[in-house]
Order: structure tokens, then sequence, then C-alpha cells
């Protein structure tokens, strides 16, 4: 299940990123209204690996939302204009901004891996 989800996840964000505002234009639907059908058959696989279906609604919704959120700052920094901000960065600290500014492919990777893992863990 744990490859499922984030392929799950990583087709999402191609889905929005294959439009300039995707994750805006996305952003407040709810997952029964808007792909009510994809929700249903995702929500049973996930309680078929074994989680309650309460569970199962709360996995989508966190990587539904975080994929979006992702996706929503990754468009407003390609589309805005972060080149201001950057500008008044001190030489001293410049370095910084790699670590606080990853590659979008690499910071979702990241984030995703640490959720799903956070999944796999037995509960105490």
């Amino acid at each position: 299940w744990t490859s499922w989800l984030a392929d799950n996840a990583r087709s999402f964000r191609r889905a929005l990123l294959a439009h300039r505002d995707g994750a805006l234009l996305h952003a407040g639907t709810s997952p029964t209204r808007v792909g009510g059908e994809t929700f249903y058959p995702k929500l049973v696989y996930l309680v078929r690996a074994g989680f309650t279906e309460a569970e199962a609604a709360m996995i989508l919704l966190a990587i539904s939302e975080y994929t979006l959120g992702c996706v929503l700052e990754e468009q407003s920094r390609t589309y805005g204009n972060d080149n201001k901000m950057l500008s008044k960065i001190p030489a001293e600290i410049a370095h910084i901004e790699s670590l606080v500014n990853p590659h979008p492919d690499t910071a979702f990777e990241y984030g995703l891996s640490l959720i799903i893992k956070g999944l796999s863990m037995p509960s105490a």
C-alpha cells in the first residue's frame, strides 16, 4: 500500500502541475463532490490494507492536502516574483537559500516519505 499511496500522490501532483493554477483551482473542493467516484475505491483499498474507514479517509485527506499545499507553494514561486526576496538575503547567509528552498521535487518526495513512514509505524 505504501508504493500505491506514493504513486497516487505523485499522480495527483502531476495533474495539478499540468495547469498553471491547478492547485488554486482545486483548493477547497471536496473529494466526494469532485472525483467522488475515485475516492471510494481508494478508501476501500486502504481498508483492505488494514486501516479502518476513518483512518483511510484521514490518510487520503492528509496526502491530498499535503500534495495540494506543495503544488500551491510551487506554483506561487513559479508564477510569483521571488527574485525580489532573494536580492535582500545578505551574502554571508546566501547558502541557506538552498537549504530552505530545495527543488520542489526533492521537497515533495521527502515530505511524502515522512508521511508514509509515519503511517507505517505501529501505533503505540
